[in-house]
């Protein structure tokens, strides 16, 4: 059985289009929900929700240029991510910004 072409992530098209790619021929990986807190254009914190990714690595590459909701409630692209985290399994380091991640809305 031939394993799914998938394209190089950096597009929100991966996300739907290639949310779980094959390893090798045979295992795949389980897609995951992942939030990334992000550094947006001017320095300034932000939060990118990425709705599916098949590894943390993917979801870092993905919220990079996404559209980050920031602590003043505005969207601005993230330049930089600090950490992505498993959406319901996992916290933020950083427990200040964990507060924030709890009051946006989902």
């Amino acid at each position: 059985m031939k394993s799914p072409r998938c394209a190089k992530p950096g597009w929100a098209a991966v996300l739907v289009l290639c949310g779980s790619c094959f390893v090798g021929s045979v295992s795949a990986q389980t897609a995951a929900e992942f939030a990334c807190q992000v550094v947006a254009e001017g320095g300034k914190p932000g939060l990118v929700v990425v709705v599916q990714a098949s590894s943390r690595a993917v979801a870092e590459r993905l919220a990079v240029g996404a559209k980050a909701y920031t602590a003043d409630r505005i969207l601005s692209p993230a330049t930089k991510v600090v950490q992505c985290i498993v959406m319901g399994e996992e916290s933020f380091k950083d427990q200040q910004f964990q507060q924030f991640y709890q009051t946006v809305p989902r």
